[in-house]
């Protein structure tokens, strides 16, 4: 098992987690911070979902590779 690929991984996820949550967090207004004000927000928010959601298949199939899992078990044949 690759126990040095998986620390960074794992690094890279709650690193991106904390980036997520602190935009979150600006573009709410949450605290004392006033909220963002982006033209067209909305199709960066929509364009940052996407991506978000291809780094997580990303990390499935990594975590597969990783694990030795193979991705078609239990799936449709």
């Amino acid at each position: 098992m690759n126990t040095t690929g998986l620390a960074v991984l794992k690094k890279s996820s709650a690193d991106l987690s904390t980036r997520i949550i602190d935009l979150e967090r600006k573009v709410a207004g949450g605290g004392k911070v006033k909220p963002i004000r982006i033209r067209d927000s909305a199709l960066a928010v929509d364009r940052l979902a996407r991506d978000i959601h291809r780094v997580a298949v990303e990390v499935d199939i990594l975590e597969g590779q990783i694990l030795g899992v193979d991705q078609n078990a239990g799936g449709a044949k």
